[in-house]
């Protein structure tokens, strides 16, 4: 019995210093990124050789003015499918980018992240409940981001009234908004 208790005790010790290695390789470049944590993985080599390439944008105006400009989604009555297809219009539109979905540090979902410096965070605006999860959670995460913008996706369930003073507060917050 004593030797299946060492026996488990070095599993675990292996398991532990597996994991350690696994979160090493899976750190950011930058310092603001530093601490969000990515769905997809790519190492640091991956991300140097991306910030040579051309069609990558380090300006997050131009990915707004993009997004207010092209981005129709087809069917707004599934968030998730809305996020995909603005993460495939990102993606067509700045290849060298890494777009994805993440976390931040305290574990909050992340709908869109892009070079892991900028947030976006994607709703369909059915109710006003929505709007002040979405404000209070994008409060939460822009510190660990350099840009964070909101898409709005109207579906005229609410007055757009409404709508526009959650606007004032997101912008009033330095939070971009994008309503479609």
């Amino acid at each position: 019995s004593l030797i299946l208790i060492i026996i488990f005790l070095i599993i675990i010790v292996i398991g532990f210093l597996l994991k350690k290695i696994s979160n090493k390789e899976n750190l950011k470049v930058s310092s603001k990124a530093n601490s969000i944590k990515p769905d997809n993985h790519k190492n640091i080599q991956d991300l140097e050789s991306d910030k040579s390439e051309n069609k990558r944008s380090d300006n997050f105006e131009d990915i707004i003015r993009t997004i207010k400009e092209g981005f129709h989604p087809v069917d707004v009555n599934n968030e998730e499918e809305c996020e995909k297809q603005l993460i495939h219009f990102l993606e067509t539109r700045f290849p060298k980018n890494i777009i994805r979905r993440g976390h931040s540090p305290e574990g909050r979902r992340i709908d869109i992240v892009i070079t892991g410096i900028f947030a976006l965070e994607l709703i369909i605006v059915e109710n006003e409940g929505k709007l002040i999860f979405l404000l209070n959670h994008v409060l939460k995460i822009k510190d660990n981001f350099s840009k964070v913008a909101v898409v709005l996706i109207d579906v005229g369930k609410i007055s757009t009234n409404t709508i526009s003073n959650y606007v004032k507060e997101f912008e009033q917050s330095g939070i971009n908004t994008i309503i479609k």
